[in-house]
């Protein structure tokens, strides 16, 4: 893990989450990105992103989403605790460590939020 934040924070300085692009979990969150959620990176880490954004795993728009993040940026409806969606701009940038593939995330914006699900 030591490796892979190094090779983060050198290649998306302030980044604040990593998403193992193979099992699409999160691997690592700051507490600051994880509390926009009202969720904790222990809450967090370990989960398919399908756990904590409004997508299903077979939505088209989670598709469309994943592929605009390999592109630089995405909207994401990121859900909270409580049931609350707010829709998230990410950064990403995608590295690659010991031969697995990662996506590094930064929150631009997190101010859009929509009523619960």
């Amino acid at each position: 893990m030591e490796k892979l934040l190094e090779k983060a924070e050198r290649e998306m300085p302030g980044f604040d989450m990593v998403i193992d692009v193979l099992s699409m979990t999160v691997v690592y969150i700051t507490e600051e990105a994880a509390a926009i959620a009202d969720r904790t990176p222990e809450e967090m880490v370990g989960k398919r992103v399908t756990e904590v954004s409004a997508f299903e795993e077979d939505d088209e728009n989670f598709i469309e989403a994943f592929l605009s993040a390999l592109s630089g940026k995405a909207k994401i409806p990121v859900l909270t605790k409580s049931g609350e969606v707010i829709k998230m701009v990410f950064e990403f940038v995608s590295i690659g460590v010991e031969t697995r593939p990662f996506l590094l995330t930064k929150v631009i914006d997190a101010s859009e939020k929509s009523s619960s699900l």
